[in-house]
């Protein structure tokens, strides 16, 4: 005879890795009863995913720097580390309007929710110009336990550096005769 046993699984919201679970049967009743296997054996497996964020940032371009903020939504088991970095948009470090972030890399206890932050720092001049703009993106994930598949990195953050310089015209008042041609 076969008889199935259900065992009810809490779900959550915590990246982790795959659990097993084991049961075991014991102390049949009745008359020649015997237990052939009395362990049976079964997997939960994780279908849970953190998503990490880049906030977009608006900064005037002569602040000096910027500071960007990364945030994990779900619990990560064990943590994890990810490099974040910089590349040009219209904001350029030819043009001396930032320094670039290469690499730099970040790390997550693993709590839902938790923020990590970095600086970039912003060159200044006084160029009339319009607002620039400058992509940050993330790479090179490493959890310490979990599948990398079940963390998402794929967002960037755009950092806008307002332009705060402005141009000033002026009209020097003129004397002259009126013959003088």
């Amino acid at each position: 005879t076969t008889r199935t046993v259900d065992v009810t699984v809490a779900g959550d919201e915590f990246v982790e890795v795959d659990e097993t679970i084991t049961l075991t049967l014991s102390n049949p009743t009745g008359t020649d009863v015997v237990i052939g296997d009395a362990t049976g054996s079964g997997t939960i497996n994780n279908d849970d995913q953190a998503n990490v964020t880049i906030a977009d940032v608006a900064v005037n371009e002569n602040s000096g720097t910027a500071t960007i903020t990364l945030t994990v939504d779900n619990a990560v088991d064990g943590g994890f580390s990810v490099d974040v970095s910089t590349a040009d948009g219209t904001a350029t470090t030819a043009d001396s309007d930032y320094s670039s972030v290469t690499n730099a890399t970040e790390t997550f206890a693993g709590t839902a929710s938790e923020t990590e932050t970095f600086t970039i720092t912003l060159g200044s001049d006084t160029k009339v110009e319009a607002d620039e703009t400058i992509t940050i993106s993330m790479s090179n994930l490493m959890p310490s336990t979990v599948d990398p598949l079940d963390i998402d990195i794929s967002d960037t953050g755009t950092l806008t550096l307002n332009n705060d310089d402005a141009a000033t015209v002026t009209i020097a008042d003129v004397a002259v005769n009126e013959n003088s041609g």
